[in-house]
Order: C-alpha cells, then sequence, then structure tokens
C-alpha cells in the first residue's frame, strides 16, 4: 500500500569559480580562497523567510542552513557573513545575481558559498545553442540533504491511498510554490489541478483537514 507519495531532491552548496580568466572580465573581481581567509569573512547566500532552513527571528539569522554556514565558517577560522536571498523566477537568476556576476543594482554584493541549491547532474551540466555550459560559472558540489514529501489523509474520507489519482475525487492541500503544488497541478494531464488547494505553509494545511 502505498501511503506516501516520494518526491526526492538533494540540496547542495554552489561555490562560485576563482579562476582568473573570469575574474577579469568581471567588474568586481570573485574572490579567491586565499582572499576570503585574508578578509577574515565567508559570504554565505541563504534564502530569506525560509524556514525552517534560513530566516530571522528577533533579528537574528537562524535555521538549517544557516547553523551549517556558522559551522564552514567556524572550520575555516573565519567569521560568517550572511546574505540574503530573495528568489528570483528561475534557479539561473539566483546564481547569476549572487554567485558570479552580482545583481544589476547591487553587482558589488556576492557571495563565495551560496546553500539550499537543488542538487542535480542534468541541471549542472546544461549546455547552451552553442555546446556551452550554461553555468559555468559556478561549481555544484556537495549535496548535504535529501527530503522526502509525504501524504498526510484522514482515514475516514479515503479509505487507502493507492495512487495520486485518488485526487482526482478528493480535494489535497499543499504549500504554495512547492515540488507537489507542481508535480500535482500537472500530473495525470492536468487531471488533479481542480482538485488543489494551496496554503501558505503545512500548517495551514493540517487546519484545513479538521
Amino acid at each position: 500500500m502505498m501511503r506516501r507519495i516520494l518526491i526526492a531532491l538533494c540540496a547542495a552548496i554552489s561555490l562560485s569559480l576563482s579562476a582568473q580568466l573570469y575574474a577579469e572580465s568581471l567588474s568586481t573581481a570573485v574572490r579567491t580562497y586565499d582572499d576570503m581567509i585574508a578578509a577574515g569573512t565567508l559570504k554565505v547566500a541563504v534564502y530569506e523567510n525560509f524556514a525552517p532552513y534560513s530566516f530571522r527571528l528577533d533579528g537574528q539569522a537562524k535555521g538549517m542552513d544557516v547553523e551549517l554556514a556558522e559551522q564552514v565558517a567556524q572550520e575555516l577560522g573565519v567569521t560568517l557573513e550572511i546574505i540574503w536571498m530573495t528568489p528570483g523566477e528561475k534557479l539561473d537568476d539566483d546564481l547569476r545575481n549572487f554567485i558570479w556576476r552580482g545583481h544589476y543594482l547591487r553587482k558589488d554584493i556576492r557571495a563565495d558559498l551560496m546553500l539550499r541549491v537543488p542538487y542535480d547532474r542534468e541541471f549542472s551540466n546544461r549546455r547552451n545553442e552553442l555546446g556551452e555550459l550554461v553555468n559555468e560559472l559556478v561549481v555544484m558540489f556537495g549535496p548535504y540533504q535529501r527530503e522526502r514529501w509525504l501524504t498526510v489523509y484522514n482515514s475516514r474520507r479515503i479509505k487507502s491511498l493507492e495512487t495520486v489519482g485518488v485526487f482526482q475525487y478528493h480535494p489535497v492541500g499543499v504549500e504554495d510554490d512547492s515540488v507537489p503544488s507542481f508535480y500535482l497541478l500537472t500530473a495525470f494531464a492536468g487531471r488533479l489541478s481542480s482538485s488543489v488547494k494551496h496554503f501558505v505553509s503545512p500548517t495551514a494545511a493540517f487546519a484545513a483537514m479538521q
């Protein structure tokens, strides 16, 4: 009996390349490892308002990714500087704005590391129409978390959950802008889309089940 819908994702770390060839082409040179150590700071980009991974609580940076960044900085013997990211329309935008080029309004703000990057080999190796790597100026490495998406259902309303096809006949709640949302809206040629109800958080979705 399938009581779970598992969609596995890996999070990865993205590191800006420090090759001089690329640095010379940028308005502000990408910091090398030696530059970072000499400066005594590690700049790490994390997504804002993204609990439990990275968020502010009483003005302090909190979350799993923040703790990971603190550990990396401690191991390197440098001070951590958090750069809060607002996600763009695509991951490519975030890599460009916070790793290798910088946002056009603040080109001097770039991170040495970026956390919570979905790790996918095909995405990392994508090439453009000229055969060049789309993200050749970043290195994606170090998957550090695997996520599983689960379903919770009311057994008084649904006897069993053998397949997600049952959601053609029962409403299903998902978090806004989440993988389950994208999946259920497009699965079975979109036949489940009318049953998908969006909520701002899993807590809100649970409350709606009462």
